[in-house]
């Protein structure tokens, strides 16, 4: 249940900077980044950055910045990549400016985009401009797990039994599921992998129940899952059986 944790392992790799030196006439900036290349199943993306020169500048620079949204989070978040972010210069002089990064080993079920700073300088090195520009989305496909509790019972020898379902489209590794009884915590066991639309059941050893017990599957949130809000089950002692 990771929400939005910058924790991918994305690798920026080698750019090429492409500077033409064609005259353009146009006084307002025009800058603009896109995506060159949304690539599925090597988990990689390209995005080109362009811009002119205005007048007055004599360089150019820009700098890439990726953003990642991990499913099922709503909003993106900065990744710190290796070698991305730094800032790219055209040669002295040059009208336009274009510069290519791609990036790999994307993450499944993600989205990303790049935000890239673009800035002019004058011959004495000083800022003269600077803005900012979004790219479109860069989508990578993927299954994620859905662990829900399906059901808190109690056997005759007085023990507790809790059953979890996985009802995503993935395997679910490592989960963890913890038992509280009237609040109190009641032991936290590892489950086995479990597959896609199956369950799997523990036991747990605990008091007797006076008002209601809780059983709450990847209490530490250490799962992606393609839900989040239904990862506890509260049951009041009466209902147990």
């Amino acid at each position: 249940m990771r929400l939005g944790t910058a924790t991918t392992c994305v690798l920026a790799c080698a750019a090429a900077i492409a500077v033409l030196a064609a005259p353009a006439p146009a006084e307002k900036p025009r800058q603009g980044v896109y995506v060159a290349k949304c690539n599925k199943l090597e988990r990689s993306a390209a995005f080109v950055g362009r811009m002119r020169a205005i007048r007055g500048s004599e360089e150019m620079r820009m700098r890439f910045t990726l953003q990642e949204r991990m499913l099922p989070a709503r909003s993106f978040q900065p990744l710190s990549v290796p070698g991305l972010d730094v800032w790219h210069k055209s040669r002295p002089g040059v009208r336009r400016f274009a510069f290519r990064q791609r990036v790999r080993a994307l993450a499944k079920a993600a989205i990303y985009k790049a935000v890239v700073a673009f800035r002019w300088y004058d011959a004495d090195g000083n800022l003269m401009r600077e803005t900012l520009e979004r790219s479109r989305r860069c989508r990578q496909p993927g299954a994620l797990p859905n662990l829900r509790i399906e059901r808190i019972g109690r056997r005759q020898d007085g023990r507790y039994f809790v059953r979890v379902g996985n009802v995503g489209r993935d395997t679910a590794s490592g989960a963890e599921v913890q038992l509280f009884v009237d609040g109190q915590n009641a032991g936290l066991v590892e489950l086995p992998d479990i597959l896609p639309y199956s369950i799997r059941g523990s036991l747990f050893a605990g008091p007797a129940c006076e008002g209601s017990v809780q059983a709450v599957v990847d209490p530490a949130a250490n799962l992606r899952e393609s839900a989040e809000d239904d990862n506890a089950l509260t049951v009041p002692c009466s209902e147990l059986r």
